[in-house]
């Protein structure tokens, strides 16, 4: 999995690019709690290159949406 984050009119656009499965979520939620951490509520979450998603990173997708709501 390859996460790269820019920021593009005040918004925060992460886009991850392949895998994202019980072996890397930790990553994937660790780069978005960073962003929140720092005062950005604007997010956007490019998945277009994303070629599979477990449970476990839908659990960071739903953490995320319960944080910022």
């Amino acid at each position: 999995m390859d996460i790269t984050i820019e920021k593009e009119n005040g918004v925060s656009v992460i886009a991850v690019c392949g895998r994202l499965d019980t072996l890397n979520y930790n990553d994937f939620d660790s780069s978005i709690s960073k962003i929140i951490d720092n005062g950005d509520t604007n997010i956007l979450l490019d998945c277009s290159k994303l070629e599979y998603i477990s449970s476990s990173g839908l659990r960071v997708f739903v953490k995320t949406l319960k944080t910022l709501n």
